[in-house]
C-alpha cells in the first residue's frame, strides 16, 4: 500500500510540473492569477460498473448481465480548467455504486452472490481535443451561429484514484485511469457528459489484475466562466430608440 501511495504522490507532482512548464514565461503568481479567469465545470449523474475481476472484453455490451447500475445518481464531479488555449484541466470526481446479485462477476464465471458496493474517489488530468481539431467550426460551418462557444467537445483523461470495495479479497486498491469522453453544451453553460474510463489496479500483475474494472458514466454538467460573469457586469447600456424597419 505504500508503494501505491507514493506513486500516487509522484503523479500529482509531475501534474504541477506540467501544469506550470506548459508556458516557460510564465511565473507561478502568474499562473494562478490566470486561474481565476478560467472556468470551473461541477457534474452529477449516474455510473456504471463492469467489473470482471480483469478478464476483459468477453462481456463489454453485456448490459443485462455485466453492468451493474444504480437507480439514483451517484456520481459527484468538480473540474477546473488549468489553460483554455493549452486544453488542460484536472477533474475531481466521486462515485458509488450497488453491484446487482445476480448478475456477473469475472466475466460469467462467478454471479454477484449479495449486493456487494464500490465507492470510487479519482484526480484526473483532462485534455480537450478540439486543440487539435475543432469539431465545432466543421459542424457548425453552415450553420446561421458562428461556434464561437465549444457546443461539442471530445476529450480524454487520465489519472489516479483509490477504490473501496465490499468484495472479501479486494477492499481496497490504489487505480491508474485513462478514459474518453464527451461534453455537449446545449443551454449557456448546461450540458451533457459521457465517458467511460479503464481503470487498472496498481500492484501485483499490473496491468492486468483481479482489480481492474471499467466505469462509465452520464449525466448533467454546468459550466460556470468567471472571466464571462465579470465582463458582462461591466456593460452599461444606453437607453436608445429601436426604430422598426417595417
Amino acid at each position: 500500500m505504500k508503494k501505491q501511495i507514493k506513486i500516487i504522490v509522484l503523479f500529482l507532482l509531475l501534474s504541477k510540473v506540467v501544469a506550470f512548464g506548459q508556458d516557460s514565461k510564465r511565473t507561478a503568481k502568474e499562473f494562478f492569477a490566470d486561474l481565476k479567469d478560467t472556468p470551473w465545470i461541477f457534474g452529477a449523474g449516474w455510473n456504471v460498473v463492469h467489473d470482471d475481476a480483469g478478464l476483459w472484453y468477453k462481456n463489454l455490451f453485456n448490459a443485462a448481465n455485466a453492468w451493474h447500475i444504480p437507480a439514483y445518481p451517484s456520481r459527484l464531479t468538480c473540474e477546473k480548467v488549468l489553460d483554455k488555449k493549452l486544453g488542460w484541466s484536472t477533474e475531481l470526481m466521486v462515485a458509488y455504486n450497488r453491484y446487482k446479485v445476480g448478475n456477473y462477476y469475472e466475466e460469467d464465471k462467478v454471479l454477484v452472490p449479495t449486493q456487494w458496493s464500490l465507492l470510487s474517489v479519482d484526480l484526473m488530468g483532462k485534455y480537450d481535443f478540439n486543440k487539435l481539431y475543432d469539431l465545432n467550426k466543421a459542424l457548425f460551418k453552415a450553420a446561421t451561429f458562428k461556434a464561437i462557444n465549444e457546443y461539442i467537445q471530445p476529450f480524454g483523461t487520465f489519472g489516479f484514484g483509490y477504490t473501496m470495495r465490499t468484495i472479501p479479497g479486494r477492499e481496497h486498491s490504489a487505480n491508474f485511469n485513462t478514459g474518453l469522453g464527451l461534453n455537449s453544451y446545449l443551454y449557456g453553460g448546461w450540458g451533457l457528459q459521457i465517458q467511460s474510463m479503464a481503470k487498472f489496479g496498481i500492484g501485483k500483475g499490473f496491468p492486468f489484475n483481479g482489480r481492474n474494472y471499467f466505469q462509465h458514466s452520464i449525466g448533467v454538467i454546468y459550466k460556470f466562466d468567471p472571466k464571462i460573469s465579470s465582463i458582462g457586469n461591466r456593460y452599461k447600456f444606453k437607453k436608445h430608440e429601436v426604430k422598426s424597419r417595417f
